[in-house]
């Protein structure tokens, strides 16, 4: 490998390693869900906890993705769209993939599991965002 990729491989998991060790406290949202969950572990209010948590972290997603909207211009911001539609679309795939699985599996068990996956996805589109919204804060003079 060469030296500037080992110094990229070095960079990269040393920057891992600060931020694991920096354990941030849970997101409010995150923490919104677990108490929503700890007051009502039923089935349905474990779908109803993941309801409200999936469209808490879809307004997280938007305001990331306006938040990055305005801080791109000319092709970083036709690459941000573009990355965004197909990112929807995975998103609905995902979706009905999730309910074809749903539809295989026996127990009620697997509602607020799958109700689970939902609220991951669209998390981890926030946090990204967010996270690109952090590189350019970063790497801007």
């Amino acid at each position: 490998m060469p030296r500037v990729g080992l110094l990229a491989t070095a960079i990269v998991l040393a920057a891992a390693g600060a931020r694991a060790e920096e354990k941030e406290p849970p997101h409010p949202i995150e923490v919104a869900y677990s108490v929503c969950i700890d007051k009502d572990p039923s089935t349905a209010g474990m779908m109803a906890c993941a309801d409200v948590a999936e469209k808490a972290w879809d307004g997280e997603l938007n305001a990331a993705y306006r938040q990055l909207v305005g801080a791109l211009a000319g092709k970083p911001l036709e690459a941000l769209k573009q990355a965004q539609r197909a990112w929807l679309a995975h998103r609905d795939k995902e979706h009905a993939l999730q309910e074809a699985i749903h539809e295989q599996l026996q127990g009620t068990m697997w509602g607020p599991v799958m109700a689970d996956q939902r609220v991951t996805l669209v998390k981890s589109r926030a946090q990204q965002l967010r996270a690109y919204k952090s590189f350019l804060d970063d790497g801007r003079p």
